[in-house]
């Protein structure tokens, strides 16, 4: 894959290859103009440049679209499940300070490992769950899970170990 430094690209500008963030990630296809607006996010997110596939890699191959597929629908089918056990967790956690205003991190402490562990397997998923659940009813817990959530993919983006991530993350609770 050839580099395109985000600096050299101007809004309407086209490329007679896809355009990816990396070998998983499509940007836009090819002959697809890249907008101004678009540009500005990638400036927003600190992106510095795309990558023009070459014929190396075959990643539109029904095949591997079909195996990206499937992994993307086991990742929905597993984050859907850990948000609904972790949001039943902290529900239960919470009550139980109310009702005797203590308060045992240890039964959390499996609750949290999966969300770390489904951060570092696929970020976007999760973080597509957490944007999801903006359209419900807000609640306490489903609030705090989601700041634990955007803690947990904040620490894994600065490279936090283990520790720190499940520091972060259920400080963030």
């Amino acid at each position: 894959m050839e580099n395109v430094r985000i600096a050299e690209i101007t809004p309407n500008s086209t490329f007679d290859k896809p355009l990816y963030f990396d070998a998983d990630h499509l940007f836009t296809e090819k002959n697809i103009p890249v907008s101004g607006e678009e540009l500005e996010i990638l400036k927003k997110w600190k992106v510095k440049y795309l990558n023009l596939l070459d014929g190396s890699v075959d990643v539109l191959s029904e095949s591997a679209i079909i195996k990206s597929f499937e992994r993307f629908k086991s990742d929905i089918e597993v984050c859907e499940k850990v948000y609904t056990e972790v949001s039943a967790e902290l529900g239960n956690f919470f009550t139980e300070f109310v009702n005797r205003k203590i308060a045992y991190t240890n039964n959390l402490k499996e609750s949290i490992n999966e969300i770390i562990s489904l951060i570092k397997r696929n970020k976007n998923v999760l973080l597509l769950k957490v944007n999801m659940s903006l359209n419900d009813i807000p609640n306490f817990v489903t609030e705090s899970l989601n700041i634990a959530i955007l803690s947990g993919v904040f620490g894994f983006s600065k490279n936090y170990n283990d520790n720190q991530m499940y520091d972060l993350t259920l400080s963030a609770l």
